[in-house]
């Protein structure tokens, strides 16, 4: 009977994988992304991203960030940075608009770019300051080829370093909101989002072989694929992006329950061995994207019997014996992993072990006063518990036979005694221990522990 039961949680690893960047190695790392109905964008639009470059292409056209584009006639959107350090916003409608800045880039640093359109205006932004415009009206054509993140449809204009997150909106963001959310991820999607890339995936700089999945978190479903990285060290891989408070984070934990396992959104219970996901809110009011690898071990409740003398099976527990007929009041004293009732009845077992406690079946005992009755009181066992291995057995009556058994049943020793009235016997190591001694038609079975020898 199962009459009470605790979970143990043991949390073992929280690795957080957040605010993270993919690293481009500037010679064939591409980000496929698709070309889904919500990136065709005709009137308004905002491109955004965080780059950091390791070197410029020759021309600014060679190092593509945020590229869709058909050539011939020429139709799209781009955002593009190269030749020294200049910043490009280009928007198609059967021949390219363009506007570059100056060489206001600088190599190893973390710069926030945007080109935005209103239908009248383009303008070009870097960490937050206008530094171009240009009066034009015009409808954006959109090609049949995929957007892609760090080159274009044709390869070969591909961008070295670091893009983090990347957006991209069917609206015009004005300066305000650009700088508003620049610092920080966006948790609660603002109307006009229709991709948004926030590179928080894999281990920064680990290896990370097989993840080529870059999710579109504004659930338009323009997920990316990617082709030509390494997965693996500082470079050509998933690696520390530009620091951005809130975002979403994943975090993996390890845990062991004895019984079942309540999720931490409270939306789940599990009760066997695998690993699970869920998410609850972080600090920051994003998801916390959990992954449970989670441990079921039930406590060990088996029992095992030699003659009266019970025996609980479970390793590294507590023991507590109690009496069934009792409403399960604790046996004083009864908290060895064996068992000898001295009064018939029914006994059970509360093993307690990897911090959960259950109890064993009620197990009947009849023959105590048959087989088992109370010890002469001529008969002594000194020390018990023994600190060196050995106890005397004391006043033994002429023709007494001695028995010692471990606790898996096996016969350890067996000595009959014809005169001798004290004797010593040794216990062949720590552990518990069954005596059974025989003196005419009286048996006595006692427990023996010995803590060493």
């Amino acid at each position: 009977m199962k009459i009470s039961s605790f979970i143990a949680v043991l949390v073992l690893t929280c690795s957080l994988y957040a605010q993270n960047a993919l690293h481009f190695d500037g010679i064939n790392d591409r980000v496929n992304c698709g070309n889904g109905a919500s990136l065709n964008i005709s009137n308004q639009i905002t491109l955004e991203a965080w780059i950091y470059a390791n070197s410029w292409k020759t021309s600014v056209f060679q190092g593509c960030i945020i590229n869709k584009e058909q050539n011939i006639p020429d139709r799209g959107y781009m955002l593009r940075a190269g030749n020294g350090g200049r910043l490009a916003f280009n928007l198609g409608n059967g021949s390219w608009n363009e506007r570059t800045t100056t060489p206001l880039l600088s190599l190893n640093t973390w710069h926030h770019v945007a080109g935005t359109y209103d239908g009248s205006k383009m303008r070009i932004y870097i960490d937050g300051v206008r530094v171009d415009s240009f009066n034009v009206v015009l409808t954006i054509q959109n090609p049949s080829n995929n957007l892609f993140i760090g080159d274009w449809y044709s390869g070969s204009r591909n961008f070295d370093g670091k893009i983090d997150e990347v957006r991209i909106w069917n609206v015009a963001r004005t300066q305000a909101q650009i700088l508003s959310t620049m610092n920080t991820e966006i948790c609660t999607l603002p109307p006009g989002l229709v991709a948004y890339y926030t590179f928080d995936e894999g281990i920064d700089g680990g290896t990370n072989s097989g993840l080529i999945a870059l999710p579109d978190q504004s659930g338009n479903g323009n997920n990316g694929t990617l082709s030509g990285f390494a997965l693996s060290g500082a470079t050509s891989n998933w690696v520390s992006g530009q620091n951005l408070p809130g975002g979403s984070t994943n975090s993996s934990v390890n845990i062991t329950v004895c019984d079942e396992y309540v999720s931490p959104s409270g939306n789940y219970t599990w009760n066997t061995s695998g690993s699970y996901h869920d998410t609850i809110p972080n600090s920051s009011g994003c998801d916390s994207m959990i992954t449970i690898n989670l441990t079921v071990t039930p406590v060990d409740v088996s029992l095992g019997m030699f003659g009266i003398t019970l025996m609980a099976n479970a390793i590294n527990a507590y023991f507590q014996w109690v009496d069934c007929d009792n409403n399960y009041a604790h046996v004083p004293g009864a908290v060895f992993q064996q068992f000898t009732p001295t009064v018939n009845g029914n006994y059970a077992c509360i093993v307690t072990q990897y911090g959960c406690a259950d109890t064993t079946i009620c197990v009947p005992i009849t023959t105590v006063d048959v087989a088992s009755p109370e010890a002469p009181p001529s008969l002594g066992i000194h020390p018990n518990p023994s600190p060196d291995g050995w106890v005397k057995l004391e006043h033994l009556l002429p023709g007494s036979t001695v028995q010692l058994w471990d606790i898996t049943g096996q016969l350890l020793y067996h000595r009959e005694f014809d005169s001798e009235r004290d004797s010593r016997l040794f216990l062949p190591g720590p552990g518990s221990f069954f005596l059974k001694v025989i003196q005419g038609d009286t048996i006595t079975n006692r427990q023996v522990v010995s803590l060493g020898h």
